[in-house]
């Protein structure tokens, strides 16, 4: 007896959609992760102010650069990666 052709489309269907599904991400090894500190010698950084809320504007301040090489902040501001579009231009 022949399988209905509807039940192998269904199926093939499912298996295409179940294989699309998969996580496209990928991950560094944790020992392979280089921080945000030693990064901000190539990319733009800043460090903004912790404590800024949702709708405000955080205050900006000068990195702090280290004899390691390594970018830091003054106390009370994080590093922040600089958003740029496609061309460079700050967001």
């Amino acid at each position: 007896m022949m399988p209905n052709p509807v039940v192998i489309t269904l199926l093939a269907s499912a298996a295409l959609l179940l294989a699309g599904c998969g996580n496209d991400k990928l991950e560094t090894p944790p020992d392979v992760k280089v921080g945000l500190h030693q990064a901000c010698a190539v990319i733009e950084c800043i460090c903004v102010d912790d404590s800024a809320g949702l709708f405000t504007k955080a205050k900006t301040a000068d990195l702090v650069w280290k004899e390691s090489g390594d970018a830091g902040c003054p106390a009370g501001f994080k590093l922040k990666r600089v958003e740029t579009d496609f061309l460079g231009r700050k967001r």
